[in-house]
């Protein structure tokens, strides 16, 4: 079937007639003609416009204006089905991508792979050691926290290397919050060296 673009282009050079012609005595610009006769719809402005410019047009090559602006209008229904058939289908797409589900899916991979970054940080590496000494009771006036290197870390449990560098924090007036720590500060069955890794 013949659109309305090339009928109109048709019956134009049958009658031997230049698109310059038609832009002159119309008043319509060469370009709008271009598209109708290119069925280029995205390039012709709004509908009343175009039916007026189509009824000039069918006018001028001695054509039945209202067959003209019929033909346009089913070709823009046309255009229209399609275009809902697209539309449509880009919804359903929408639909499957927006599921709960799946949304609940992303969150969870999401937050694993949150703590999963957390965790791998440096400060995780961190652990307290207590190691045991004799049955004593040890009043707590300060704790030592004695940084180590890497290179410090014992191979076997029980070992104990110098360390270089000591540093003091005082808790001295403080109650201790530790297991095996009363409120007054006294350490039972155990003294407790802390050691950072």
């Amino acid at each position: 079937m013949e659109t309305l673009g090339e009928y109109l282009k048709n019956k134009r050079e049958a009658r031997n007639i230049t698109l310059e012609e038609v832009a002159k005595v119309t008043k319509i610009r060469r370009g709008i003609l271009e598209a109708i006769e290119s069925n280029r719809h995205d390039l012709l402005p709004p509908r009343v416009f175009t039916q007026g410019f189509l009824k000039n047009y069918a006018s001028y090559l001695g054509l039945d204006e209202s067959e003209v602006v019929k033909r346009y209008q089913e070709a823009l229904e046309r255009l229209e089905v399609k275009k809902d058939k697209g539309e449509s289908k880009g919804k359903e797409t929408a639909k499957r991508v927006s599921s709960p589900t799946r949304i609940l899916v992303l969150f969870t991979v999401f937050v694993i792979a949150l703590a999963f970054w957390f965790f791998s940080l440096p400060q995780s590496k961190r652990r307290i050691f207590i190691l045991k000494n004799s049955q004593q009771k040890t009043k707590v006036e300060s704790i030592k926290l004695l940084p180590i290197e890497k290179s410090d870390i014992l191979e076997e449990e029980g070992e104990e290397e110098e360390v270089k560098e000591e540093k003091e924090l005082d808790f001295s007036g403080r109650s201790a919050v530790s297991s095996g720590v009363k409120e007054t500060g006294e350490v039972e069955a155990e003294q407790m060296v802390l050691r950072v890794l």
